[in-house]
This record gives C-alpha cells, sequence and structure tokens, in this order.
C-alpha cells in the first residue's frame, strides 16, 4: 500500500490520494514525511564543495525558511525554518551526518 501511495502522491495532490483510498490526509502527509527524512539520512554530502544559501519569507509576516543548495548540482540539501547564522549551524552539524566536512574548503582560507 505504501508504494501506491508514493506513487499516485508523486502525480496527484495528497488529498486527492487521500480521497481516494479512503484515509485522512494527515496519515499520508505523516507517511510521507517519514520515508523523506529516511532517504535524507542516507543522503551522501562528500562531493559538496560549495553551497548557496537563501533566506525567503515562507509567509507574510517575518516566518522565514533558509534553503541551503549544493551549487554544483542545485540539489536540496537542508531546509530549516530560521535564518541567519543558526540556520549555518544547523548545516554544519548535518554535514558529517552525511559524510561532508564542514569548512574544508572555504573560499578565502
Amino acid at each position: 500500500m505504501g508504494a501506491m501511495i508514493m506513487l499516485l502522491a508523486g502525480k496527484m495532490p495528497v488529498l486527492d490520494v487521500a480521497e481516494l483510498l479512503r484515509k485522512h490526509d494527515t496519515r499520508l502527509w505523516r507517511g510521507g514525511i517519514h520515508h523523506v527524512n529516511q532517504a535524507n539520512e542516507k543522503r551522501d554530502w562528500s562531493n559538496v564543495k560549495r553551497i548557496l544559501i537563501d533566506e525567503t519569507s515562507a509567509r507574510r509576516g517575518h516566518r522565514y525558511v533558509t534553503n541551503v543548495v549544493d551549487a554544483a548540482t542545485g540539489e536540496l540539501l537542508l531546509m530549516v525554518a530560521y535564518k541567519g547564522v543558526e540556520a549555518v549551524k544547523q548545516f554544519e552539524e548535518e554535514m558529517p551526518r552525511h559524510g561532508g566536512l564542514p569548512g574544508a574548503d572555504r573560499v578565502g582560507d
């Protein structure tokens, strides 16, 4: 059933999948988030040399998200629900968990 849900969710809105399968959409979202988190834990960042950081407003007002992207591939590495130094520190903490070396090739060093 999980594989079918993931396949359908890739083609149509989660709410529509939930209605089709007669499930609550929050259950499907929890399952999807679980699978994304599992996949992210296995990602290899050992080849990441340069990153791009973008802070953007998630909603009107002052709620921000920070995206960290591999500059070479354009792949999203990390998204956190805050901005500034805390977001960079979070990325630096995550790097060793994915085989990366924080600060190994800093520009200007």
